[in-house]
């Protein structure tokens, strides 16, 4: 059709009466057979459409996608014998046009942009920075740098004298880590949690991530280390510093600016040094419109090799590809035919009428790959397209993370991503699509090792791309199948803010992406009113900003009061205490808002003084104590209120603090003090009392003291009294002058 056909079909549909025969030739009236409809309306009216069709109407559409004819009968006013015939194609319309609103809103990018420039001058550091290197000195231009600053750079070769380091030098301020080897980076992170305080540990890499548009494609090894950083800045964030990355021949400017940065980190923590400007890594919704249009849509050509083809997600995957056009197949994963299901899946596919073959093949082992492309070459099966979908899910905190189970997870990706491009060089395949994960992308807790693999496909994809050939990672959010992995808890995903996707909804933005000829998307169900508090509720993430619905949900949660649980207010009700009983009572409301929040009938097995992290309290749950604390004062608090104050002991001091409670008894007792100061120093004890007195004045200050014994808290003090004032005070306890 041409244009203008588009166009009045356009208008017509849309209300207007174009005059036809102005621009359509003629045409003889020809009487049409009478059918078995004969003078029943099939069509609606305008206005019999609009009387019981609502876009709103989710039942009616439910009704529709599940074609249910009898609910559609009665709704359209038409008989079922009418509705039959047009009903699939009708519920195979609203599926489609669901999945193409969902996958507008599911569709997501990595987006650079300038950060805001930095200060002049070099910056102002203090203390001793530490600088962890696998090499035999670190660059010079950054201990230059680090020393302008106003700091010592010690360098720091062995991971294992870190403690020492830190044990000879208590200045120490923070640390820069420029390890190359994400193994060696893991060992560090560990260590940096046993060992060190609250201080900011650094990550600096070189050509890890590609920024500005002259960058050269990323080295994929290297982009492991920013996956395997994210998940830190999850799990550790009183102890995260950030990502940054310089290029490869990064020279005095570039430094600079790095300690610039560490002088001045405010909010940010992935960022790219650049010749030009400094970057800031975005997450940025990518719709259809805004993509390129391919050539020509994609079909499977040749024969299609799936890895982890007996995995979750392969039956699902095959059965797409042939319903795609894909005419043979080879389904590999380590145990191959053994695996459960597999003849009957063979069967259906070739009942669909695709070849189909299971074959056992590790993709991690490079020698057999090989052997599986030497196998189709010989029997003529030429690989056209390649979905690499093998992965091994383990999934553990860093802090208990091995590196023989670290090595593992990476190699059940990357080597197979590898391999395979090695193996199929001799024939460029014309699609390579490798099944990445949000994790990767922007971090997930317990996903330490799951999140490097995945950064590291998605740069594969990057420089096979730059080679000149076809690469497309996809970073999936958790598939929805019939046999989900056992790490996989979809409840708590759901609170979480990440339902399980739609297969259906999910090939079809498989499909987008390969016909748009992406080299990367993000494709993920996202419920952005549940998953920004929990994400987000240690520190600020301004990886989100540019996320409509997070910076909406950013500026409510900037004004907006805490709701008013029709309670009296807890300032009233604590109001004549003394500060030490407003305390006690606040820490027994923080300890009890815990224990209901881990699901225990009483905070009495729970201890104030143990840290919310040993309790068992994750993202999640922090974000829900805080809520239900909130509500409780009616206070609007801090989204890292567990993570600034980390037992339940320290919050109640912390809400003694904030509510700034009236105590109008305390005055009273301070007069008393008064006159016994008086008492005291005017007429003396008598040395007979002496003894008794002290005794009781000892006992006294025992029981005020007694709810400040916690030992995070007494860090916390002896973190603000000065060097002077301390040696004041034990020369006072030892009896000194």
């Amino acid at each position: 059709p041409t244009r203008t056909q588009h166009t009045l079909a356009h208008t017509y549909t849309h209300g207007l009466q174009p005059t036809w025969h102005h621009h359509t030739p003629p045409a003889p009236v020809t009487p049409l057979p009478t059918y078995a409809f004969q003078r029943e309306h099939y069509w609606l009216s305008a206005g019999a459409r609009q009387a019981v069709v609502d876009p709103a109407d989710a039942a009616f559409w439910d009704a529709v996608e599940g074609a249910d004819a009898q609910v559609l009968a009665g709704r359209l006013q038409v008989s079922a014998e009418v509705l039959a015939p047009v009903l699939p194609a009708l519920s195979a319309w609203r599926r489609q046009a669901r999945t193409a609103v969902a996958l507008d809103d599911w569709r997501y990018t990595v987006r650079w942009q300038l950060g805001e420039p930095a200060s002049g001058g070099a910056g102002s550091l203090s203390g001793v920075w530490l600088l962890v290197t696998d090499a035999a000195t670190p660059p010079a231009g950054l201990v230059a740098a680090v020393r302008a600053a106003g700091a010592r750079a010690i360098h720091v070769r062995d991971i294992a004298l870190l403690a020492q380091a830190l044990g000879e030098h208590p200045d120490v301020a923070g640390a820069v880590s420029l390890l190359t080897d994400p193994a060696l980076s893991l060992m560090l992170l560990q260590e940096w949690a046993r060992t060190a305080a609250v201080l900011p540990l650094w990550h600096l890499t070189a050509h890890a991530v590609r920024a500005a548009p002259a960058d050269p494609a990323p080295e994929p090894v290297r982009a492991q280390i920013w996956g395997l950083g994210r998940v830190a800045a999850l799990e550790y964030p009183q102890q995260w510093g950030g990502l940054v990355d310089v290029p490869a021949d990064a020279g005095e400017q570039h430094y600079g600016q790095v300690v610039r940065h560490l002088a001045e980190p405010g909010d940010e923590d992935q960022l790219a040094v650049r010749d030009d400007a400094v970057y800031v890594r975005r997450l940025a919704r990518s719709p259809r419109a805004s993509a390129a249009v391919a050539d020509s849509p994609w079909r499977p050509r040749h024969t299609t090799l799936v890895t982890g083809g007996t995995g979750a997600l392969g039956p699902h995957i095959a059965r797409w590809l042939v319903a795609a056009g894909a005419e043979d197949l080879v389904l590999t994963s380590r145990r191959g035919p053994a695996a459960d299901g597999m003849s009957e899946l063979a069967a259906e596919l070739e009942r669909a009428g695709a070849r189909a073959t299971v074959l056992a093949c590790d993709v991690a082992d490079r020698a057999q790959v090989a052997d599986l492309v030497r196998r189709l070459d010989a029997e003529g099966r030429r690989v056209g397209t390649v979905i690499h979908a093998a992965a091994l899910m383990r999934l553990n905190s860093l802090a208990a993370l091995s590196l023989e189970e670290f090595q593992a997870v990476i190699e059940a990706k990357v080597a197979g991503a590898h391999h395979l491009d090695a193996s199929l060089a001799h024939h460029p395949v014309e699609a390579f699509v490798l099944f990445s994960s949000i994790a990767g992308v922007w971090g997930s807790g317990d996903h330490g090792a799951y999140a490097a693999a995945n950064a590291h496909l998605d740069a594969f994809a990057e420089q096979r791309r730059a080679r000149g050939l076809p690469a497309t990672s996809v970073a999936w959010g958790v598939w929805n199948s019939d046999t989900l992995p056992d790490a996989v808890e979809p409840e708590l995903l759901r609170r979480q803010g990440l339902p399980l996707i739609d297969p259906d909804t999910a090939f079809a933005g498989l499909r987008q992406a390969l016909d748009l000829d992406e080299t990367f998307v993000a494709v993920a169900d996202v419920d952005w009113p549940r998953f920004v508090p929990v994400f987000a509720s240690a520190r600020r993430r301004p990886l989100l900003d540019t996320i409509p619905e997070v910076a909406d949900l950013l500026r409510a949660d900037a004004v907006e009061p805490a709701a008013d649980s029709g309670e009296p207010a807890l300032a009233t009700r604590l109001a004549g205490l003394t500060e030490a009983e407003q305390e006690e009572e606040l820490v027994a409301l923080a300890a009890g808002i815990t224990a209901a929040a881990l699901g225990h009938d009483s905070a009495r097995a729970l201890s104030v003084r143990t840290p919310f992290r040993q309790l068992g309290v994750d993202s999640l749950l922090a974000v829900e104590v805080r809520n239900r604390l909130g509500e409780a004062v009616g206070v609007r608090l801090p989204a890292s209120l567990v993570f600034d104050h980390p037992t339940p002991l320290a919050v109640g001091r912390y809400l003694r603090d904030e509510l700034a409670l009236d105590v109008t008894a305390v005055g009273s007792v301070q007069d008393e003090l008064d006159r016994l100061e008086a008492v005291i120093s005017g007429q003396g004890v008598a040395v007979a009392e002496h003894s008794a007195v002290t005794t009781r004045l000892r006992a006294l200050l025992a029981r005020l003291d007694a709810p400040h014994a916690d030992d995070a808290a007494d860090l916390e003090v002896l973190d603000v009294v000065s060097d002077d004032e301390m040696f004041d005070l034990i020369d006072k306890e030892l009896g000194g002058n």
